[in-house]
Parts: structure tokens; C-alpha cells; sequence
């Protein structure tokens, strides 16, 4: 704007000049004649430079950069917003504002499980007869109303993953898995003391993992899980009684069967299991023991004689049982979380053991094992059967608001064939049919959560994936009765 207006008052101040030059009278003759001895005038220093010639540039004053207006002032939408550099040289850092949901950075995606220890948890069980809560009270006695609270802790880890490490498909997996824990009994029930807390029995299970077979379009699938477990006599009852070990190898076979399609929103597919185990146990003696209070029980023989007696009761250990169990499983997606429902139901042939000889030097084939110890009995001709019969009913579902813990609601009901009234019993209902509620805390999935990505489905106990079937979440009590 400077160079502008020196430009215009040169020239208005030029034009000025040449009209009064004009108006000016003509000179007379021989005054502009100059004297060629005269010497030259000196130069004047406030005189202005002399115009540059005509067609030079050098001295034309730099023209100002044109003003140009953003696009979303002017409209154009062709024109970007911030123009590639030229050639060879940097592009300059800019900032640009976050856009809708960018202030948050970038959110990681979902991944499946992905440690080996996956399935640990730890679990907080409650539970109580349904006498204790007045249902169905048509029990002999109170002994048995109960209301215990468990903590339970069971440790995962997969020695041999389904995959391999560069992702192909192993084709079985093996996974070891240990479980502790403890009960507080917060009624008067059968413990011997009050609120008298416990531990469990601690187990320890090899489980082989197979996919046998699955459909072109990947909804009927078959699967079997073998299962080798160990339990150790960690509780009060079982050591205090002379059990020393008890060895249990299990078989289960899992069918998923589609009902709706697996585009369906809901009830996709369902579950099917069947399962077999069996159970020995080492003990000291056909019945309990326990040497400690030896001392302090004494018998008396026919000759009047006492000798100590470790003998707690008449009644023969469980030492070998047969327990065939099936169940149906499937889950749904409710308000965007799963909820697994599960029902089960099964059988416990308990083989009895045979009394031997008393070594009393009695002719006796057949005896009964008492308080003061063996004694014999008359034999019968109608032939009582070798095992007792009991049934095992559960259903319970498991609600996971968040892939790291979930809540569990449930009802078990354990009955043996006959109850104390001689009555066949209802295998749905007896006296000691509880209710239970508990909150499960994958520690696996927290771990990932932290560590990133989050999981993208729970994980619980057994496991699941996209391409295996999977096993619902069970309290402990569920899981020693069918699997």
C-alpha cells in the first residue's frame, strides 16, 4: 500500500512540475548555451535518483502477495485446506483439533484369551438348605440345615496350547489345574463347633482337551475332555478318617447342536454333554479311623479285657463309586453381557465293600462292622444288592456384567435312594436341597485388562473359545458331582 501511494504523489508532483515549466516565458537566446571553459556543476545530494531506463524491472518496487481466503470462506471445496509442499522440501508439523471421540486415542481391540494361565479365578460361593430357609420341612431333625460361606481359589495353566506358535491348529490341548479352599459354617449344623471353619479337599486334574469332528459350516461340532484328578485329604473329614489319597480319571463328550442358526439373536445353538467317572479311594481301613483317639476309646471284650479302639463308626467308607452324569448348556447375550444357563443331572453307584474274616476264629462268611468293630451276622438267602444308589440334580445360571467377574445364582439337590422315612426319594427334592449365590473373579482377564488388549468373552474354569465347546461356570459343589 506504501509503494501505491509513493507512486501516485510522484507522479501528481511530476505533472505539477511540467504544467509550470509551461507557464513559464521562453529563455533568451545563447542563455542556454553552456561555457566550455566553465567547470562542471557539482552534484546535488538531495536530488532525487534518476529514473531507471525504460524496459528495466531492477528498480520497480516488489509487488505485495495476492490475498488469498480460505475455502471455507470462499466456498471452494477443491482447493485443500493445507497444499502438498513443493518438491524436495519438509512438510511443516501442523496440529489439527481432535475430531468427535479422538481425545480419547485410539481404543485397542478386543482379543481372545490369550495366557497360558487363563481360567483361574477365584470364587466366593454361599449356600443354605432349603429347611433352613422353611421349605419343604418334612425333615427328621435340624442337624442338617445349614448355611455355609466358602472362599475357593483354582489355578489354570495349559502346558500344551491349541495352537502352535506360528497359529496352525494343534489338535488337542492339555491343561493342569488345582483348586483349594475353605468353608465357615454360620449356622449350628454339622460342624462341632460353632462357625467352625474348614478347608477343602485340594484337587489336582490333568485335562486333555480333543476336537473330534465339526460341520463344513461350523455349527455342529463334537469334542471330548479326559480327565485325570487327584485329591488330596486336606479337609478335616477325610483326614481325620484314614483317607489318604483319592484317585478319580474322567471322560466327557461334547456334542453343540444348532436350534436357530447361528445368525440367530438369540438361542442359537445348545450344548449337550455326557460324562463318566470313576472314583477310588485309599484309605486305612474299610471304615474310619482315626489312632489319635485310640487312647481314649476303649473296648471291653467277653473276657473283660480293654484294648484301645480307633474305630470312629459302623458305617464303610466310600472307597469306589461309578458316577455317569449328562447336561445341557447354552448361553444368550443379555443387555450386551452373557449369561450361561446350565442343567444337570446324574447318577452315584457307591460299590459297598464286603466284611472279611474277624480273625476270631469263628466260622463267620458274612459280617457287619459295628462300634466295638466286626461282628458276625446271620446270612440271609434273599440277596441284598452290593451298591446304594444316589441321584444329583443342579441347574444354575451365571450373569457376567463385565469379563472379569460374574455372578452365579443356583440350586443342587443330592439325594440317596431311600430316606430315613424308607422312601423312595424325588431325585428334584430332599432335605438337604440348597440353594446357592456367588461372585466369580477371572484374575486372568483383569490381568489382560491392564496389561491390553481386554478379553472379549469370559474364560471361566474349563474354558471356552470360538472353536471348541464350552463348559459353563460351576460352583465347586457343581463340579465334584458331574465333571
Amino acid at each position: 500500500m506504501k509503494h501505491r501511494l509513493g507512486i501516485v504523489f510522484a507522479l501528481g508532483v511530476g505533472l505539477f512540475g511540467q504544467a509550470s515549466a509551461l507557464a513559464q516565458p521562453a529563455p533568451a537566446a545563447g542563455a542556454d548555451q553552456a561555457d566550455p571553459s566553465a567547470p562542471p556543476p557539482s552534484p546535488n545530494p538531495d536530488a532525487p535518483p534518476p529514473p531507471p531506463p525504460p524496459g528495466d524491472p531492477a528498480g520497480a518496487p516488489d509487488a505485495p502477495p495476492p490475498v488469498t481466503l480460505p475455502p471455507y470462506l470462499t466456498g471452494n471445496t477443491t482447493t485443500p485446506l493445507n497444499p502438498p509442499p513443493p518438491p524436495g522440501q519438509e512438510p511443516m508439523l501442523t496440529v489439527q483439533p481432535p475430531g468427535p471421540g479422538a481425545d480419547a486415542g485410539v481404543t485397542p481391540k478386543k482379543a481372545p484369551p490369550r495366557v497360558r494361565w487363563r481360567g483361574t479365578n477365584l470364587n466366593w460361593n454361599n449356600s443354605v438348605t432349603t429347611t433352613a430357609l422353611g421349605l419343604g420341612r418334612d425333615n427328621i431333625g435340624g442337624e442338617n440345615e445349614e448355611f455355609v460361606t466358602g472362599l475357593g481359589l483354582t489355578l489354570n495353566y495349559y502346558l500344551l496350547e491349541p495352537k502352535l506358535a506360528d497359529g496352525t491348529s494343534r489338535g488337542y490341548s492339555l491343561r493342569v489345574a488345582a483348586g483349594f479352599g475353605f468353608d465357615t459354617e454360620l449356622t449350628n449344623g454339622s460342624t462341632k463347633k460353632l462357625h467352625e471353619t474348614q478347608l477343602r479337599d485340594t484337587s489336582v486334574a490333568f485335562v486333555l482337551s480333543k476336537p473330534i469332528w465339526e460341520s463344513a459350516d461350523k455349527e455342529w461340532s463334537f469334542a471330548t475332555n479326559f480327565n485325570a484328578t487327584f485329591t488330596l485329604p486336606t479337609s478335616k473329614n477325610s483326614y481325620g478318617s484314614g483317607i489318604y489319597l483319592g484317585v478319580s480319571p474322567r471322560a466327557t463328550a461334547f456334542l453343540n447342536i444348532p436350534i436357530r442358526g447361528k445368525d440367530a439373536s438369540f438361542l442359537d445353538s445348545i450344548l449337550l454333554g455326557v460324562g463318566v467317572r470313576y472314583d477310588h479311594r485309599f484309605t486305612r481301613a474299610d471304615v474310619p479311623t482315626n489312632p489319635d483317639i485310640a487312647a481314649k476309646n476303649l473296648e471291653q471284650n467277653l473276657a473283660g479285657f480293654s484294648r484301645p479302639n480307633d474305630v470312629l463308626g459302623g458305617r464303610f467308607l466310600d472307597t469306589n463309586s461309578v458316577r455317569p452324569s449328562a447336561f445341557i448348556f447354552f448361553d444368550e447375550n443379555i443387555f450386551g453381557r452373557q449369561l450361561q444357563v446350565f442343567v444337570a443331572g446324574g447318577l452315584n453307584y457307591r460299590i459297598l465293600n464286603e466284611a472279611g474274616g474277624g480273625g476270631t476264629g469263628v466260622d463267620c462268611t458274612d459280617q457287619a462292622v459295628i462300634t466295638t468293630g466286626p461282628a458276625c451276622v446271620m446270612h440271609q438267602d434273599v440277596e441284598a444288592p452290593n451298591y446304594a444308589l444316589s441321584t444329583a440334580f443342579s441347574v444354575g445360571l451365571t450373569y457376567f456384567p463385565m469379563v472379569e467377574w460374574g455372578i452365579s445364582l443356583g440350586y443342587d439337590n443330592v439325594a440317596s435312594n431311600l430316606s430315613p422315612k424308607s422312601q423312595i426319594q424325588d431325585p428334584f427334592y430332599s432335605a438337604s436341597a440348597q440353594f446357592s449365590a456367588g461372585i466369580l473373579l477371572s484374575l486372568d482377564a483383569i490381568y489382560e485388562r491392564l496389561t491390553g488388549p481386554e478379553r472379549d468373552e469370559p474364560f471361566i474354569v474349563f474354558g471356552s473359545n470360538k472353536k471348541t465347546p464350552k463348559v459353563p461356570a460351576l460352583t465347586p459343589s457343581q463340579r465334584e458331582l458331574f465333571f
